[in-house]
């Protein structure tokens, strides 16, 4: 089954957003410690920072909603196509 185009938006938008967060939770502290260590100035560890995390939340999003795997009975992918003699 599909979804309408506007649940799959709000679903991308939606992942995008928590992934983000993640990214934030995680990356934050790692450009922290890179301002502070002296490698990086605090405006280069924030864009750095920035374009890594959305980089990394579009990828998961659009990995998950444009082509999603196909799901079988089980929940792995590609067991619909095979047959089970029983």
């Amino acid at each position: 089954m599909s979804w309408p185009i506007k649940y799959r938006a709000l679903s991308f938008i939606v992942t995008v957003g928590v992934n983000l967060g993640e990214a934030l939770i995680i990356g934050g502290p790692v450009a922290l410690v890179a301002w502070i260590a002296g490698l990086a100035t605090l405006t280069n560890a924030a864009l750095w920072f920035a374009f890594g995390a959305a980089l990394w939340s579009l990828g998961i999003g659009s990995y998950t909603h444009i082509a999603p795997p196909a799901s079988g009975p089980n929940g792995s992918a590609r067991v619909s196509q095979m047959k089970v003699n029983r």
